[in-house]
């Protein structure tokens, strides 16, 4: 959602130029789907994040015997997959 939503903006930034005053004033012009898209994206991660860390505090809590909790490389991942989308969404959203 997040790449995707930042293509969409630079694909119709590439043709904005075709756009007259009537399109301008849309609801949701490409600018907006691309912040509402990577919006979704970056919340789905943190969701998603947020979910897998209380499913692996529940998982060391009750099998204590398979040893300390680790750190994850997929928490890692999924911190800079988020960091990017931020950064994608402040970028999109100072582009005037």
């Amino acid at each position: 959602m997040i790449s995707f939503g930042f293509t969409i903006y630079k694909f119709f930034q590439y043709f904005r130029s075709d756009l007259s005053p009537q399109d301008a004033e849309r609801l949701l012009d490409p600018r907006g789907v691309a912040l509402v898209m990577i919006t979704i994206g970056v919340g789905a991660l943190v969701l998603a994040t947020l979910d897998y860390r209380q499913q692996m505090a529940i998982l060391h809590e009750r099998y204590r015997a398979y040893g300390p909790y680790r750190p994850s490389i997929a928490l890692a991942i999924a911190s800079m997959v988020a960091g990017l989308g931020v950064l994608g969404f402040v970028l999109v959203a100072l582009r005037q």
